[in-house]
């Protein structure tokens, strides 16, 4: 399997996961401004010279989230991410209401790009969501 870990961090996993086409991040504790967007910039390099199609970003041990890394996000981020062509994001949260507002901003920011995200409680639901779906799709766009 050509699955590879591109940041292992205290806190932060960023892996990609060849077989399925899926950048994942899955944060270990609530990261200073750098560490969040180093995290961010390291999937985003792989997925400019790769075939990233799906992101996943566990977020449960995140932590808040302030203004001004979400402000980066959506300003300076997502018009990057458009570009490599991503075609889905999925987000695992515990349902706090800061982090649904957070995930809420975005969301609505995304859809500039047309990056359809969407918000799980779990990885299995997340992948499914994000993997399964998009192969039936393509099957029976083939078939047609």
């Amino acid at each position: 399997m050509n699955d590879k870990i591109l940041l292992d961090k205290d806190y932060a996993m960023v892996s990609y996961y060849a077989e399925k086409k899926l950048g994942s991040i899955i944060w270990k504790r609530e990261p200073n401004s750098s560490e969040y967007k180093t995290a961010y910039l390291t999937l985003l390099n792989f997925a400019s010279a790769g075939d990233m199609q799906y992101f996943l970003s566990d977020i449960r041990d995140q932590g808040a989230t302030l203004p001004n890394e979400r402000k980066w996000f959506e300003q300076e981020l997502l018009p990057a991410v458009n570009r490599t062509g991503l075609k889905k994001a999925a987000v695992i949260y515990d349902g706090t209401f800061s982090k649904k507002y957070y995930i809420n901003l975005i969301i609505a920011a995304s859809k500039k790009f047309g990056l359809s995200i969407k918000v799980f409680e779990n990885e299995d639901d997340a992948v499914s969501w994000l993997v399964t779906k998009s192969e039936e799709r393509e099957k029976r766009e083939k078939v047609i």
